[in-house]
């Protein structure tokens, strides 16, 4: 199952779903709107996609809508994309491929040469660093939503999601004893609108997920077993 999130993405969502249909990918795709007031929903209809409305406000509260329906609908693996075209549906396969030695991957941009504005680059800088001193291992661009999954880690987001995304919710993974793994991929610039992670929005986001990683760094969750791993053949 594909997930994307979505909060008035009408200028890109056509577009992305178009180019996952070229692919001709085999699995549902699943487009969470949340609270969008512009034509996202109409567009996601158009071009095949399932949609969901989430109307509690937030990237996290979209996530975890997606989280839940996958599980209603026993996916055994789960790839989440961002709906602004910065993720290119080409890179999925290396992405999934991956989970043969890992249980969560993430599409990263470091040394891709697509490290996002200086700004980006700064705050998801300082933010890796406090997470690699905490303990998340040799994990970089923790600003990346461009993820893949198995059944194991979706269970594990039902259950604990936090209301912040980003380092802390990798830090709780290594916690409970997830193997996750970064893998370079293309991202493309946001073409329209603007990222949570620039300006005064992503000053704020970095502070408040730097206070969630060591509010998750001193709770020291225990770890526990995981269930089996899913590879490409079970999607």
């Amino acid at each position: 199952m594909i997930i994307i999130p979505a909060h008035n993405e009408a200028a890109s969502i056509g577009r992305l779903l178009r180019e996952l249909k070229r692919l001709h990918l085999p699995w549902e795709v699943v487009v969470v709107d949340n609270n969008s007031h512009d034509q996202t929903s109409l567009f996601a209809n158009k071009y095949g996609a399932t949609v969901l409305r989430e109307t509690r406000a937030g990237y996290s509260a979209a996530l975890l809508c997606g989280y839940r329906y996958a599980v209603q609908q026993s996916a055994n693996l789960v790839v989440q994309m961002d709906a602004d075209g910065q993720h290119s549906p080409w890179e999925i396969r290396q992405l999934v491929g991956r989970l043969d030695s890992a249980d969560w991957v993430i599409g990263s941009r470091h040394k891709t040469g697509t490290a996002g504005t200086l700004f980006r680059r700064a705050g998801s800088g300082f933010v890796g660093q406090m997470a690699r001193w905490c303990g998340v291992g040799a994990l970089y661009d923790l600003s990346s939503g461009f993820w893949a999954f198995n059944r194991s880690v979706l269970s594990f987001f039902v259950n604990n999601f936090p209301e912040t995304v980003d380092a802390n919710l990798r830090l709780r993974a290594t916690q409970y004893g997830f193997r996750l793994v970064e893998t370079s991929v293309e991202m493309h610039e946001r073409k329209t609108g603007q990222s949570m992670h620039e300006g005064l929005t992503g000053l704020y986001s970095g502070f408040v997920s730097t206070m969630a990683l060591l509010r998750d760094y001193s709770s020291q969750a225990p770890s526990s077993a995981r269930t089996n791993d899913t590879s490409l053949s079970d999607i």
